[in-house]
């Protein structure tokens, strides 16, 4: 299939490719973000399990 370039695309296959690309990058995002929310789980676990060994005197 031959692919059009943004100018010769019409008004609403414009709007759809972009719609497109914006879902695409929201669905990036949203893998990022679950990233980072993991990492920040797994940061603030191993502080709490540092201050319970100081809480019990453990070294």
């Amino acid at each position: 299939m031959h692919t059009k370039t943004a100018s010769q695309m019409t008004e609403t296959e414009w709007r759809a490719w972009q719609a497109d690309i914006l879902t695409d990058r929201a669905t990036t995002l949203r893998n990022q973000a679950k990233t980072l929310l993991d990492q920040a789980a797994d940061c603030e676990a191993h502080a709490n399990d540092l201050r319970a060994q100081n809480a019990a005197g453990t070294s």
